[in-house]
This record gives structure tokens, sequence and C-alpha cells, in this order.
């Protein structure tokens, strides 16, 4: 598949991972982007996307290639907040709050992006009832956050997270969604800190795991 078939196909691809589009079939798709008047802009490695400070009026959807969302602490020093991917969307968040950026948004590789209008948006049913699903669904992720991150030892903070895990899959067997930098990044502690505390869990035996496998056995 090469060319223009190949191009057609990945946005399918991209348009079927992308909540903003949930429910809607490929005709639908295509004929609300064309509607809405989106546009599409690369970006090379290492190049700016969204600005610290900048007010913006469009939020982006990753055609291709990955993308990085980065603050600046209060020292100066820059630090990663998420790695987004293709099919995830960016800035919705300071579009439809008025507000202006407080992180920078920087492609991590070579990246295509669909940049959405928020009043275009706004004008198709459908797509604003999805954006209430995807807000929706970021404020359960914080408020799970703030449950964790609201227990006062490391110990305590990855027990409920872990406990929050398994509740969702149903199963004291279960799959975490991140790596242990980004379980780290979640939690808000250090990598090495989060590491020597799984070990010692699992040593007593409150805990087994293998990479992004965890058990957690029954009491």
């Amino acid at each position: 598949m090469k060319g223009k078939n190949m191009e057609q196909y990945n946005r399918k691809k991209v348009f079927s991972q992308c909540p903003l589009f949930r429910g809607l079939s490929d005709i639908q798709q295509e004929v609300i982007v064309a509607q809405i008047f989106a546009r599409e802009k690369e970006y090379e490695k290492g190049e700016v996307i969204f600005q610290t400070g900048e007010k913006i009026w469009e939020f982006g959807i990753i055609m291709k290639g990955k993308v990085t969302v980065i603050k600046e602490d209060y020292n100066g020093n820059q630090v990663i907040l998420t790695h987004l991917e293709m099919g995830d969307i960016f800035a919705e968040a300071f579009v439809f709050s008025s507000e202006i950026m407080t992180v920078t948004v920087m492609a991590e590789s070579d990246c295509e992006i669909l940049f959405l209008d928020q009043r275009q948006v706004l004008s198709v049913p459908e797509l604003t009832e999805n954006l209430l699903r995807i807000f929706a669904g970021k404020n359960v992720f914080l408020t799970e956050r703030i449950e964790h991150l609201s227990r006062r030892t490391m110990k305590e903070k990855v027990l409920s997270y872990l406990a929050d895990c398994a509740r969702k899959a149903g199963s004291n067997r279960f799959s975490v969604p991140f790596n242990r930098q980004e379980m780290a990044d979640y939690l808000a502690v250090d990598r090495s800190a989060l590491s020597a505390v799984l070990s010692k869990l699992k040593k007593e035996e409150k805990i087994d795991y293998w990479k992004n496998e965890f058990y957690l056995p029954d009491e």
C-alpha cells in the first residue's frame, strides 16, 4: 500500500484511535475534518509546537510521530510531564479554558500534527459530546492520582496505585500501563526509590511482579 492509499489508511488508523472521533464512521470522520477546516503541519524532531506563555486557539491531534509535554520548575529545570503518540490529542484544556500555556509541547520525533480550531469543533455536536467524555475521563484520572499522592509514604502510594489497577482489571493479576520511569513520574517519586520500594514489597510477599505485570496476593 503506497502513496495516497497509505496516507488514507494511516488517517483511518489515527482517527480510529483518537477519542475525539469515537463512534464516527470513516466517512463521517473525513467529512467533519473537512467541515471544520482542520489544518496539518509537519515538525522536525526538537521543534517547538506550543510554547509556555503562548495563547492558543487550536489544539492538536498527533497524526504521525511523537511529542513531549515539558514544564519548567522554579529553578528553570525542564521536567517531562508526558510522552504522547499517534492518535493522542494535546493542549485542548488550554484552548477551551482560554488560559495561556503553562507547558511547552515539543516534537519528540519528526511528526505531523492535525490542528483543530475550538470554534469549529464546538459547531459539531458529535465532537462536542466526545470532548465532554475526554474532559470527564481526564478529571477522573486526576482525581485518582490525587488520591494516591495524598498517601503519606511512598509504600502507601505504591500500594494504593496497584490496588486501584487490580480493581479496574477485576483481578489480582494485572498489567500497569506505565514503565518504571512513567510510574515514578505518575506517583511523583524518584525512579530508584520506587524500584527499592517495589523490591522491598516483593521480599515482604505483599506483591509480586515481572516488568509491568503485577500480582497482589490475597490477604
